[in-house]
């Protein structure tokens, strides 16, 4: 029981301690504290800022993936029902030439949902293309660094060119052409050469 006073009171007088050595220093501490305060939130802006592109892709690339899944469980249900509904009416069929009938009815109508749900799911995907091209075309706009980057510019006539975009030359860069070298001197005849 002794000791665990002693630890007690030695902690206390620890405490006691720092506490009044601090005290000259708490402006010191209370700006330092301040200080990393605010870094610490400059530091957690700059990455929501840098991140909010990547935020906007996710968000865009979730949408379209939600509409493509309701296109598809749409159709899915649609097909499902429309084969238990084509199976009970050939059923009840009694003549051939009816159920062909039946049947290329049947198809038809199963392709113009394909079609139709298709057209849809292109139209959606295209969409969440050109909004992600537009986040990723502003995001690189934003960018200064990019553009004194020179393989930057070769590869966006790269891109241009696989697109189908055509893009005018831009002109050659300002920096002087190296100076042409000298033509070089004839060799020498050799002694061997002459003898010969």
């Amino acid at each position: 029981m002794l000791q665990r006073t002693n630890l007690l009171l030695t902690g206390q007088n620890i405490t006691t301690i720092l506490t009044s050595n601090a005290a000259p220093h708490k402006p010191r501490i209370k700006t330092a504290q301040f200080k990393v305060t605010r870094m610490y939130e400059d530091m957690i802006k700059d990455v929501k800022d840098k991140m909010q592109p990547v935020m906007e892709v996710a968000e865009i690339n979730k949408k379209a993936a939600e509409k493509l899944f309701a296109l598809q469980s749409a159709y899915v249900s649609d097909f499902l029902n429309g084969c238990f509904s084509q199976m009970q009416a050939m059923a009840t069929v009694k003549e051939p030439k009816q159920l062909v009938e039946m049947q290329m009815d049947y198809y038809k109508q199963l392709e113009a949902k394909l079609t139709d749900v298709a057209e849809k799911e292109i139209a959606a995907m295209t969409e969440a293309k050109e909004q992600l091209t537009e986040v990723v075309e502003k995001s690189i706009a934003d960018m200064n660094v990019i553009t004194e980057v020179p393989y930057f510019n070769d590869f966006s006539k790269y891109m241009d060119n696989m697109t189908g975009n055509v893009v005018a030359e831009q002109p050659a860069s300002t920096e002087a052409a190296p100076a042409k070298k000298a033509p070089a001197r004839p060799a020498r005849k050799s002694a061997n050469a002459d003898a010969a």
